[in-house]
């Protein structure tokens, strides 16, 4: 039984600054399956992630955390985090992914769980080209330690 997974807004709030509206969308994923439709897992680490981001990045135009784990969600060991704000404007992609790292991190500076992928976008990079890069093959490793 094959499932494909596709990202789709599961809470949409309206943002309102000067006079122009934005929209923040946090993701969920659907997994379709022959037989039928059901929402994946979304589970207390990614709403962690998405919390931080949110008061991070207040003024975010667009925020998706999508758990990409591979074998079970359940274990929230892969995120993709797409945000676009006016914070990246002028910054590198390095310090973007920096800011991003910094503001999902534990205490200790470390993440708590075992991949980041991000796309930060400045507001005039999203609109000239919204495209996201698709996701690479997972070399291996989901967070969990094995066991000796």
């Amino acid at each position: 039984m094959q499932k494909s997974v596709v990202s789709i807004a599961s809470r949409t709030s309206s943002l309102v600054r000067g006079g122009s509206s934005s929209r923040l969308f946090l993701s969920k994923h659907v997994q379709r399956f022959s037989s039928g439709v059901r929402m994946a897992f979304r589970g207390p680490r990614q709403e962690v992630v998405e919390a931080r981001l949110q008061k991070a990045f207040p003024e975010a135009l667009h925020l998706e955390v999508t758990n990409e784990s591979h074998g079970r969600q359940e274990d929230e060991s892969h995120f993709h985090v797409l945000l676009v704000a006016d914070a990246f404007d002028g910054v590198n992609l390095i310090g973007r992914h920096r800011l991003v790292n910094s503001a999902v991190a534990e205490d200790d500076g470390k993440l708590g769980f075992h991949s980041v992928r991000i796309t930060a976008k400045a507001p005039a990079q999203w609109a000239s080209n919204p495209a996201v890069s698709a996701a690479p093959k997972c070399s291996g490793g989901d967070g969990i330690p094995k066991r000796k």
